[in-house]
């Protein structure tokens, strides 16, 4: 269970909006894009995020295809031993 909340913390972003009076909740993965690099270089993630959008297809364009999946399997990883354990 421990595995699971380190892996919220590295792979889940969560910004407000408040033009829309709700939170949204994204996952990353580790490594940026080129595409992101050169276009966010100063920014943190969560800029990043306000900047371009929190659309799977912009978080395509932020992150690695790659590494989007590593983050993803982070997260249901541990959900899925927890489970298997249980049985």
């Amino acid at each position: 269970m421990v595995l699971y909340f380190v892996a919220v913390q590295i792979n889940i972003r969560e910004a407000c909006i408040p033009t829309e009076n709700k939170c949204v909740s994204v996952s990353v993965g580790p490594k940026r894009s080129d595409f992101a690099e050169k276009t966010f270089p100063q920014d943190g993630d969560w800029t990043m995020l306000e900047k371009a959008g929190f659309e799977e297809e912009q978080i395509r364009k932020l992150w690695t295809m790659k590494s989007i999946l590593v983050g993803r399997v982070r997260l249901f990883g541990p959900c899925v031993w927890l489970l298997c354990s249980l049985i």
